[in-house]
């Protein structure tokens, strides 16, 4: 699923170019790569001290950005960081007359804003840094636990996290329009930590 919607992300990028204009200084990216998760640390009794979510899955994203100057790019992104799980173990000083939900899932979607610092390397390749700041939409599921009443427990819920947003990479033009990107970047929020690595493909018009 997820590299399908890379591929569907990557044509809306090429055929946008007969809507926008040829020589201004937008352009449009799609890429994919791996995140990896880390939540906070959970504060349950009912579970082993020190766990915390540790996973990690592939994301999808797509992007748009305008050059301002050779030095200096802004962006505005939208990414699917799929989904990942972890299940804690339970304490085993603690007796349950019902068994607490124990694994943990967790699917998360970032929309940010970002400035790029560039250096030009060489007239294809540049390298730049990046700081921004990330709005995440995250919906949790919890699972696994069992009552004797009533059998499987299940608990979901939805939540809004933002935090910063920061990274470097490398741009290499492939032609006057496209551009190879490589990325790696962290955000960063009170409750989830996700740092992705990287490609994209972008389209300048």
């Amino acid at each position: 699923m997820m590299k399908r919607l890379i591929v569907q992300l990557f044509l809306v990028a090429v055929f946008s170019e007969s809507v926008l204009a040829a020589d201004s200084n937008l352009y449009l990216g799609v890429g994919y790569g791996q995140a990896d998760y880390e939540g906070k640390t959970i504060g349950n009794i009912a579970f082993e001290s020190g766990q915390k979510l540790e996973d990690n899955a592939q994301f999808a994203e797509i992007y748009l950005g305008f050059q301002v100057s050779k030095h200096l790019a802004l962006e505005l992104g939208y990414a699917d960081f799929g989904e990942v799980e972890e299940t804690y173990r339970l304490n085993p000083d603690v007796v349950f007359i019902v068994s607490p939900n124990d694994t943990e899932e967790v699917d998360a979607k970032r929309l940010s804003i970002s400035t790029l610092l560039q250096y030009p390397a060489t007239d294809n390749l540049s390298l730049y840094v990046m700081v921004g700041y990330a709005y995440f939409d995250i919906e949790r599921k919890q699972s696994g636990g069992f009552s004797p009443s009533s059998g499987g427990l299940s608990l979901s819920d939805s939540d809004h996290e933002d935090g910063i947003l920061y990274g470097f990479g490398a741009r290499y033009a492939l032609s006057d329009r496209f551009a190879f990107r490589l990325q790696w970047a962290d955000a960063n929020t009170d409750g989830l930590d996700a740092q992705t690595l990287g490609f994209s493909l972008e389209v300048k018009y």
